[in-house]
């Protein structure tokens, strides 16, 4: 017979499986609440977003003949340049805009494949945007990246590939721009000083210029095309007229750059001057805390033609090229030379070209 004290424990057995049930059911109406109410919180964000780009787009609306020649350069080239803080900083881009439209310069880029990958997108989204056109070049075949492969390009084989990327882009691009320029990866070039000292020459003219070094034994006179070498169109035609059959355009030693130089030479394209009015160099063959430091190469210095300085006075203030830059550098100059402004200075522009005689 079941008594009082023998029901206990089934009442405390039943008592606690209610609150447990009514428990679980709280946890799952609160839960639905919540549910409901973050789809409300999200719409709302949502709505305002949008209100937000409704906004924007006005303010566009409102000042569409103001922005509207820009616009239509930005689409007829592809270029988003002045999406990166140009359209919207408050610079006058004025006269950089007119230059880019009068000096069609055409870049090309050798990679050596390390890190290949983030070096050519760094170059695409920081100066690569402000040539007429780039190239990459390589030595072989990368799956995930665009390039050229010279060793299956269809041009004359030469042991320069200085000489070889002249060649395929003589035969594919020569007429696509007035100035041909071409570097290596790891180096960062502003554009605007680029076309700034080219105001200067003339593409109808046989020349090229970049850092001018020679050879100690004083024979050959060529360009540090590790950070940049910048070609004429008149160059570049006779270069391609005269260079198939010289033995120092196709097979050298030294080859590389040195090469390039020799070729340059007996193909009749002089090399012209590239240092400011003062004597500065344009095209950095160290990275400026190496040349602030005066700590560049003995080699470099004995075969250096700039009358190198040492410290800041060996830099032009509109230095064209800077060495040893790698993806993460590219980045950071980018944001120095752009949107970096010290308050309360206002710098000059400065005549340092030395026209052409």
């Amino acid at each position: 017979m079941l008594t009082q004290r023998n029901l206990l424990p089934f009442k405390f057995l039943s008592l606690l499986f209610g609150v447990i049930i009514g428990t679980s059911i709280a946890l799952v109406l609160s839960s639905m609440r919540h549910t409901t109410s973050g789809r409300f919180i999200n719409q709302h964000h949502q709505l305002k977003e949008t209100e937000g780009v409704f906004r924007v787009r006005g303010v566009l609306q409102n000042h569409r003949e103001e922005i509207q020649p820009v616009t239509e350069r930005i689409s007829r080239s592809r270029d988003e340049s002045v999406l990166s803080g140009y359209l919207y900083s408050g610079d006058n881009r004025t006269v950089a805009w007119n230059l880019r439209k009068k000096i069609r310069v055409l870049c090309w880029v050798w990679c050596s494949g390390r890190d290949i990958q983030n070096q050519t997108q760094a170059i695409h989204k920081t100066w690569g945007r402000k040539c007429d056109k780039v190239l990459i070049f390589t030595d072989r075949h990368f799956a995930k990246v665009r390039t050229i492969d010279l060793s299956k390009a269809g041009v004359a084989y030469s042991t320069s590939r200085y000489i070889m990327a002249y060649r395929y882009v003589y035969k594919h691009y020569k007429d696509d721009a007035d100035w041909f320029f071409g570097t290596f990866d790891e180096t960062y070039v502003c554009m605007e000083n680029l076309r700034l000292f080219l105001t200067g020459k003339n593409s109808k003219k046989p020349a090229y210029y970049g850092h001018r070094l020679i050879l100690e034994d004083g024979t050959v006179e060529f360009v540090d095309a590790r950070v940049g070498c910048v070609l004429s169109h008149a160059g570049l035609e006779l270069f391609d007229k005269n260079s198939l059959y010289k033995t120092e355009c196709n097979q050298m030693i030294p080859a590389g750059e040195k090469q390039l130089g020799a070729c340059f030479n007996k193909t009749g394209v002089f090399l012209g001057n590239s240092t400011d009015s003062l004597g500065r160099s344009r095209f950095l063959s160290f990275a400026p805390s190496v040349q602030m430091q005066g700590s560049q190469s003995h080699w470099f210095l004995l075969q250096d033609q700039e009358g190198l300085k040492k410290g800041k006075e060996s830099m032009s203030v509109y230095t064209i090229t800077i060495s040893g830059m790698t993806s993460f550098f590219m980045y950071g100059i980018e944001y120095y030379l752009y949107h970096l402004r010290p308050f309360g200075l206002f710098p000059l522009d400065q005549d340092l070209n030395i026209p052409d005689d």
